[in-house]
């Protein structure tokens, strides 16, 4: 083999090697770097199970909490009874007059659907031409200073009515309760 011949050969072999390398080296360095973001992506995982797992003696007192102080009824009729008998009960302490109400039947849940914890009653009350301070006395009475009630607003329309200082209200009350098991009747032998 020629001297020149062994130059182009070892210039050829160098640049070879270069561009091999060279992609070899993106590669190396891709893949590091997608570890990295892995194993970052995983201590932070970790770190959010192990502040979870910190937190889990907090959240069994709250479930207790619930379990203790929820309100049960038999039926969704029973515990709309029950919200309007509350309602109609601060109304009269409050000197509000109801015009309309109506119980809001609640959606049957998709096949799959989760439901959540609590069951609900909701019905709506409509007030025409009432007094602004005692509509929200009312509501505070029966929501807010009674946490325990589990009862809360969950849809509110006021507009001004033409007689001075008074509003017309459509409120929908949300009564969350726990729904008790009935027992099952069985025939005496």
């Amino acid at each position: 083999m020629k001297r020149s011949e062994k130059i182009l050969l070892t210039v050829f072999g160098i640049m070879f090697l270069a561009i091999v390398g060279g992609g070899a080296l993106t590669y190396l360095y891709r893949s590091y770097s997608s570890i990295t973001a892995e194993t970052e992506r995983l201590q932070t995982r970790l770190d959010t199970m192990v502040s979870d797992l910190a937190q889990g003696s907090a959240w069994q007192k709250r479930s207790d909490w619930l379990d203790e102080n929820t309100i049960k009824f038999s039926s969704n009729e029973e515990a709309s009874s029950k919200l309007f008998e509350a309602a109609q009960k601060e109304t009269t302490a409050t000197g509000l007059k109801i015009t309309a109400r109506e119980m809001i039947p609640q959606a049957i849940p998709v096949e799959g659907e989760s439901v959540g914890y609590f069951d609900k009653a909701t019905i709506r009350l409509t007030f025409t031409e009432v007094p602004e301070q005692p509509f929200y006395q009312w509501i505070y009475n029966l929501t807010i200073a009674q946490p325990k009630a589990f009862i809360g607003i969950t849809r509110l329309t006021l507009s001004p009515s033409p007689a001075g200082k008074s509003i017309n209200a459509q409120v929908e009350l949300t009564q969350f309760y726990a729904q008790t098991t009935q027992p099952k009747l069985t025939r005496a032998d």
